[in-house]
């Protein structure tokens, strides 16, 4: 349709001048496109060797950090261990502390009922005591009167108010 008004020689000048332009267009076009796949793949090698430093970097931190996993679980089952220990010892203390204040309780009501004991004991030999130093005081008392009572009309004199 374009070419259709065009004499022969417009039409071999324009066919061969198309051909060629196509193709050096056609071998721009690849230069250009091989200029862009090799920048696109050195961007990818680059990339490429970034995302692998860090992977290995990953790697590494993945390795320190199961390390460190393992090591907190090999604490936490020594705590647990030392914690299951603790709880037998503060239940034996516990035991041993509930056994000793039973003993201290009864020793108590015993001390207690003997104390009671003495006190009544202690009392009773008081009063006793007591009234046996009156008993005696009296006695003492009344002594001293017969005496004094004897001493008194133990004169000729007095002899007969005996």
């Amino acid at each position: 349709m374009c070419t259709g008004g065009m004499d022969a020689v417009a039409f071999n000048t324009f066919t061969e001048f198309f051909t060629h332009t196509h193709a050096i267009c056609h071998f721009l076009q690849s230069e250009a496109w091989q200029s862009q796949a090799e920048d696109t793949i050195s961007r990818l090698t680059e990339t490429s060797a970034g995302v692998a430093e860090e992977l290995q970097s990953t790697r590494q931190m993945a390795k320190d950090l199961l390390e460190a996993q393992s090591a907190a679980l090999q604490a936490q089952e020594e705590i647990l261990s030392n914690g299951e220990e603790l709880q037998g010892l503060l239940r034996d203390s516990t035991q041993g502390l509930q056994s000793v204040f039973l003993d201290l309780s009864r020793a108590s009501r015993e001390q207690q009922g003997a104390l009671s004991e003495l006190f009544h004991r202690v009392s009773f030999l008081q009063s006793f005591l007591l009234m046996e130093a009156q008993s005696l005081s009296s006695c003492c008392y009344n002594a001293a009167a017969l005496c004094t009572s004897f001493l008194i009309t133990s004169t000729p004199r007095s002899s007969r108010a005996r």
